[in-house]
């Protein structure tokens, strides 16, 4: 019995040029910095993730196992990496922190002689961007958000490719084979512009609740009582109206 295993990593990071493009901030609100290009060849995502050197990472590995010519068996293993959360903020500052979102990992399918495996990954990358918003004059501030989709195609006789699929405009994005040479880069130099596109939709359909929520919150007279949370207070549960 013979075993195929191979992999494709897609590295997302904030190339130079990023932030001088990005409209003015309050201040108070923290940026993050931009990224070196990942290293080519590409070694090991923790000590990267460690020197915080990209914003999130989708790394998808998988195998087949092969005996007289046929697949009896296949597998995957998925991850999605996000960088380390800042730990050098004022005590005057406001941080958006980056929020990984569920991994996405579709059903394989297996074909004559082959498997196809897709995974993605993604989440918010810490970086505010300013954004319009109908009625008055306020505006919105959230965090871009970022994802990749990747595809590795194992074949029983041992070959491999693994490719990226799709992903959002906003960062770079590089990507990298089984061996750690890169593939290829993606990624619009129209960063202004994709920043805040990056706010609206994504695989996960996640801007949904927040268009509700500023409707409610900016475009009706309704007073709300507020209300202070003390460290460890829950505000709502899940399943609460």
């Amino acid at each position: 019995m013979t075993r195929v295993e191979s992999s494709v990593t897609a590295v997302t990071w904030l190339p130079f040029g990023v932030l001088d493009a990005l409209p003015n901030l309050p201040l108070g609100i923290a940026v993050a910095h931009y990224d070196e290009p990942p290293p080519d060849p590409l070694h090991d995502l923790g000590e990267l993730r460690e020197s915080d050197r990209f914003r999130e990472a989708n790394e998808l590995r998988a195998w087949i196992e092969v005996e007289n010519g046929e697949i009896v068996d296949y597998g995957r293993e998925g991850r999605s990496v996000i960088a380390d959360p800042r730990s050098d903020l004022g005590g005057d500052q406001i941080s958006f922190p980056a929020i990984e979102f569920p991994v996405l990992q579709p059903l394989p399918t297996v074909g004559d002689g082959w498997v196809r495996f897709q995974q993605t990954v993604g989440g918010r990358i810490g970086l505010p961007v300013t954004q319009p918003v109908r009625g008055k004059p306020y505006f919105h501030i959230g965090s871009a958000q970022a994802w990749t989709t990747l595809e590795l195609v194992l074949r029983a006789d041992g070959s491999s490719d693994g490719r990226l699929v799709a992903a959002s405009p906003f960062p770079s994005h590089s990507i990298y084979d089984a061996r750690g040479r890169l593939l290829e880069e993606q990624g619009s130099a129209d960063f202004a512009g994709c920043a805040r596109e990056s706010l609206e939709d994504t695989p996960w359909a996640g801007g949904e609740l927040e268009d509700e929520l500023d409707r409610l919150a900016l475009r009706s007279n309704v007073m709300r009582e507020r209300r202070r949370l003390w460290t460890g207070e829950t505000l709502v549960e899940q399943g609460d109206p």
